[in-house]
C-alpha cells in the first residue's frame, strides 16, 4: 500500500500524524459520549458522527497495522497512551487546559533524557 521509495523520515511523519489522528478520533469519541444525553445531540449529528467514525475507523485501523503490527508492546503502549490522553480531555475543566502545554514539555524533557541515558548506556 505505501510505495517502496519512501524515506523513513516520512514513515516517521506519517506514524506521527496517524498518532495525532487516532488520539484526536478518540476524544471526539469521547465528547460526543458526553453529549448524549443533552438536547444538541440530534439525529442528524449523531448520524454524521457514526457515518465519520466508521469511515475513520478503517481508514486508520488499515495505517496502523500497517505501521505498527510487528510490535505488539508498542501498539499496547500506544494505546494505553491515547487512553489517557482522551480520557483527561474528556474529564478536565477547560481551565484546566492551560497546564497541558506545560506538562507535555515536562514530559517530552524527561523523555528526551531517559532516551539519552539509555544511549550513554549502550555506547558503553
Amino acid at each position: 500500500m505505501i510505495k517502496q521509495g519512501i524515506s523513513d523520515q516520512k514513515k516517521e511523519e506519517m506514524k506521527l500524524a496517524l498518532l495525532r489522528n487516532i488520539c484526536l478520533m478518540q476524544s471526539l469519541g469521547e465528547a460526543l459520549d458526553e453529549l448524549k444525553s443533552t438536547p444538541f445531540y440530534r439525529q442528524k449529528v449523531k448520524n454524521l458522527c457514526n457515518q465519520l467514525e466508521q469511515e475513520l475507523s478503517i481508514y486508520l485501523n488499515t495505517f496502523s497495522t500497517l505501521f505498527f503490527d510487528n510490535d505488539e508492546n508498542l501498539m499496547l503502549n500506544i494505546s494505553k497512551g491515547i487512553d489517557v490522553v482522551t480520557g483527561a480531555l474528556a474529564t478536565f475543566h477547560p481551565a484546566e487546559y492551560l497546564v497541558i502545554e506545560e506538562a507535555i514539555k515536562q514530559l517530552h524533557q524527561q523523555w528526551t533524557e531517559q532516551l539519552k541515558k539509555e544511549e550513554d548506556v549502550n555506547k558503553n
